[in-house]
């Protein structure tokens, strides 16, 4: 599938699915979370321990970031979607708002630079 059959095919889904090793160490921000956020898409998100990525979903209402996912947690945030249908797209206006104000390069850069400095 290339690129342009990629985002086409994300305009039309309803959420965006994020799976990483829990065996991780380090932080991990998949690419394509910058395309979920830019898509105006929940994310639903299973992550390493300590992921700085399950605090910015989890803060900003951009989606659901858990390390540790039981059944029962996975089909209880499941059914609230389901029943609380709105909250897709609230979360979803989240994530482009957090995409527009947050992710932009020279706040990246700034952020990185003063990690070295």
């Amino acid at each position: 599938m290339n690129l342009n059959e990629y985002f086409n095919y994300l305009s039309n889904a309803d959420i965006g699915l994020v799976t990483l090793n829990t065996a991780m160490k380090g932080n991990n921000f998949p690419l394509k979370c910058l395309y979920y956020f830019k898509y105006s898409k929940l994310v639903f998100a299973f992550l390493n321990q300590n992921n700085e990525l399950i605090e910015i979903i989890n803060k900003n209402k951009i989606g659901f970031a858990f390390s540790k996912l039981s059944e029962n947690l996975l089909n209880e945030k499941l059914s609230y979607l389901n029943i609380n249908n709105s909250i897709i797209r609230k979360y979803g206006k989240n994530a482009f708002n957090y995409f527009k104000s947050e992710l932009i390069v020279n706040k990246i850069y700034n952020k990185i630079n003063s990690k070295f400095l």
